[in-house]
């Protein structure tokens, strides 16, 4: 029987991060784009507690499909998860629904849809993880779209161009993300039957496609900025960007614990470049306040572009 301490460590907490971070970056940017006061607080915290609930149910779910005999990204190998761990992760995904019924009703919708991509993905008579299309579709609608929109909706700002083009250039990203997390599970992959691109193309190719996902992400991003619809002084990142994309090369190991570590390496490297956009970002904001300027998408919107 699994420990106590080895259940949680199922959770593979920088993920449950990283899905807080989501949530909160859609949350933030409803109030950014808009240069709005603080809204929806306490909506907030049932988000966030329910997409927490989210997660930890989905690792579970996927921890029991898979019993991963070989490396994982922030994660150990467990290859015996005990059958009550699906009933606990059925109860964390009811959680879920439970904490954002507490919210307006597209957010109660969203939870819905975000379960079922859940079971879809780890059930074992589904089992979209293992599909070349439904396994990254799941994660593009669940990471990149959903978790995003429920802490964005809870704000009230207007939809826009713009947003619309940020939340593509997410979704792209996720997929990115997606992909490094994938591409040294070759052998395991296979071991289970899935038909992953690991599988059906190799480590390099699905590290190809990382990169390509996550230049298209960048590019949208940059491109915002070029042409003023985010603060100018993020094009001072470019060149970290360029770096970090050229890390991404089918050479060192690609496979294995190495390789584990590789992704790994590559997420976290991943992350630090998305800080320091945000860094520029607060630091350009504060410039703006402290200078009694436009801020935030205020400057875009009246046309005053930096």
């Amino acid at each position: 029987m699994i420990e106590v301490a080895g259940l949680f460590s199922l959770v593979r907490w920088p993920f449950l991060l990283a899905v807080c971070f989501l949530v909160l970056a859609g949350f933030g940017w409803g109030h950014w784009d808009h240069a709005l006061t603080l809204r929806g607080a306490r909506s907030l915290g049932w988000v966030l507690a329910g997409w927490s609930f989210l997660h930890i149910g989905t690792m579970w779910l996927n921890a029991r499909l898979d019993e991963d005999h070989g490396p994982v990204v922030w994660g150990a190998p467990a290859q015996r998860v005990p059958a009550y761990v699906t009933g606990m992760a059925y109860g964390c995904l009811a959680a879920c629904v439970v904490c954002l019924a507490q919210v307006a009703p597209q957010v109660r919708w969203a939870s819905v849809g975000a379960v079922i991509l859940a079971v879809g993905y780890s059930h074992p008579k589904t089992r979209w993880k293992g599909h070349p299309v439904l396994g990254p579709l799941t994660n593009v609608l669940g990471y990149g779209f959903l978790s995003p929109f429920v802490g964005w909706w809870i704000v009230g700002a207007p939809f826009d161009a713009r947003t619309g083009v940020v939340v593509v250039g997410a979704m792209w990203g996720v997929l990115g993300v997606y992909y490094l997390a994938q591409f040294f599970q070759e052998e395991d992959d296979a071991r289970r039957g899935y038909r992953t691109r690991v599988v059906t193309h190799g480590p390099a190719a699905t590290l190809a496609a990382a990169r390509v996902a996550l230049r298209v992400a960048w590019g949208l991003g940059l491109g915002l900025a070029l042409v003023g619809w985010l603060p100018r002084p993020l094009l001072c990142v470019a060149p970290v960007v360029w770096w970090h994309d050229r890390t991404m090369t089918p050479g060192g190991e690609m496979t294995g614990e190495e390789g584990g570590q590789r992704a790994e390496k590559l997420i976290l490297q991943l992350g630090g470049l998305l800080a320091l956009c945000l860094l520029i970002a607060t630091v350009v904001y504060l410039w703006d306040s402290f200078h009694g300027e436009w801020v935030a998408g205020q400057a875009t919107h009246s046309g005053h572009l930096r």
